[in-house]
């Protein structure tokens, strides 16, 4: 097989698109946590920070549901935030066990750097591209999505 560069490994152009895909998001992966890395933020961290950018004071239940991810997973992922003083967790009534997450002063303040950086790696991931190219892909990935999910019901 031929490579499509020096930096990208073999070819993909005969391989199904499942495989691109993965390859492309293992790529994105990659370009993004190089990024979050000098901030002290992992990637397993990102789901979770753009969810609680858009809503605080959200049980792990609601929160885990919003990204995709099991309720362990989720616990196991919070409480490494919190030792990284990304988020808090409060109770939702005072001395009941139930609590919800907020984000902390730290974690608020990262948004404006690091969802930069995000939209860096997508615009090299574009790159040379049209805008109607853009368009086109992204609607043809949300159909791909849409055909999927239908299937996993």
């Amino acid at each position: 097989m031929g490579t499509d560069s020096e930096t990208t490994g073999p070819s993909l152009s005969e391989e199904r698109i499942a495989h691109i895909i993965r390859q492309c998001a293992r790529d994105f992966y990659n370009s993004l946590e190089k990024r979050l890395q000098p901030y002290g933020v992992n990637h397993g961290f990102w789901a979770y920070l753009r969810e609680l950018w858009v809503e605080e004071g959200i049980s792990q239940r609601d929160l885990s549901e919003r990204v995709g991810l099991t309720g362990p997973t989720t616990n196991s992922v919070i409480k490494r935030m919190e030792a990284a003083g990304l988020v808090e967790l409060r109770p939702i009534v005072e001395g009941k066990p139930r609590r919800v997450v907020y984000l902390t002063k730290r974690g608020r303040e990262l948004r404006d750097i690091l969802e930069p950086l995000a939209k860096e790696v997508n615009d090299i991931a574009v790159a040379g591209m049209e805008h109607e190219e853009v368009v086109l892909i992204r609607n043809l990935l949300l159909r791909i999505h849409t055909n999927l999910a239908m299937d996993n019901q």
